[in-house]
């Protein structure tokens, strides 16, 4: 079944979603609401929030959390120096779409996960963080499958950006943020080559 879907707000992306299912609108809802959706709930929250914002935000709550030990300072302001490069870089075409070098994008993404894994004792706030910028880089590669499917790009090379989101899933569920960020770096790959 299909339906037809409609959002506003400053963190909301403009453009056009694949034909959505009924059952992606309400971990959608759930999803821009901040409220995890339990799992009695079918379907996929649908890519529709500005990923670079979502970097920017995710930057400001990590500024606000810089503390501790010198050697934890030192990750999170690595963490922070990394997003600002994400999110300063030239390869954001919009708020929601990377041009052909969007790779270094991911890659900034991966440093700054990469260095909240390395605090010691991290407080649930900072593995939080994590995951978000996990579920950012999803966003992302989701995006970019979405508009392949508008621009009718070849089959195959949907399907396999989609086998990169269902690895990318799984990574996160097994607790592999890093691994989740690199599959939904691929995913992005494969469907933004034209």
């Amino acid at each position: 079944m299909s339906a037809i879907f409609f959002a506003a707000g400053p963190d909301i992306g403009r453009g056009t979603l694949r034909q959505i299912q009924t059952v992606d609108v309400a971990p959608t809802i759930l999803k821009l609401l901040g409220v995890a959706a339990p799992d009695t709930v079918n379907g996929k929250a649908l890519a529709v929030r500005l990923p670079k914002n979502l970097l920017a935000g995710l930057r400001d709550q990590l500024n606000a959390l810089v503390g501790g030990d010198p050697e934890t300072r030192r990750h999170y302001r690595n963490a922070v120096d990394a997003l600002n490069g994400a999110i300063d870089s030239n390869a954001w075409l919009d708020g929601s779409h990377l041009r052909n070098n969007g790779d270094m994008v991911f890659a900034a993404v991966v440093t700054a996960a990469r260095q909240l894994l390395r605090i010691e004792n991290p407080a649930p706030s900072v593995t939080a963080l994590v995951a978000a910028l996990a579920d950012t880089a999803r966003e992302l590669a989701q995006i970019a499958i979405d508009q392949a499917v508008v621009a009718n790009v070849n089959p195959r090379q949907i399907a396999a950006a989609q086998q990169k989101i269902q690895e990318g899933d799984a990574s996160i569920a097994s607790g592999d943020f890093v691994g989740a960020i690199q599959s939904f770096k691929h995913a992005w790959q494969r469907a933004s080559q034209r």
